[in-house]
């Protein structure tokens, strides 16, 4: 049986860093700027381990939305940038050092704006 090749040649923090930078450009211009915004702007690759390329995200809601609705586009945008497969694992991690957690926003209807009412 062959060798496994690794999913990274060189799994340094510098090159993990610029294969995600690379898969962020993609996924920039693959989705509209606020569903970019809300999904994957503050996501960021953990590493790669047993063949997974690992992401983090802050909540279990971002979590459940990648996996449910984005993983295939982030595994089509890593082959682009990698030139082979990868699974991807999405991850629930704490923010980094230095930056505010995520809020939940609560909408509330402007005194502007007529809100029908469902009866």
């Amino acid at each position: 049986m062959g060798a496994t090749v690794p999913i990274l040649q060189d799994s340094s923090p510098e090159r993990l860093a610029e294969v995600w930078e690379q898969v962020l450009e993609r996924l920039r211009g693959a989705l509209n700027s606020a569903t970019y915004k809300l999904t994957f702007e503050r996501a960021r690759a953990l590493g790669v381990d047993d063949g997974r390329f690992r992401i983090g995200v802050e909540t279990e809601f971002a979590r459940g939305w990648i996996i449910q609705r984005y993983v295939s586009l982030v595994q089509d945008a890593l082959f682009e940038v990698l030139g082979n497969d990868v699974a991807v694992a999405v991850e629930v991690v704490a923010p980094p050092a230095g930056t505010a957690p995520v809020r939940a926003e609560r909408v509330i209807a402007s005194p502007e704006v007529e809100t029908p009412v469902v009866e």
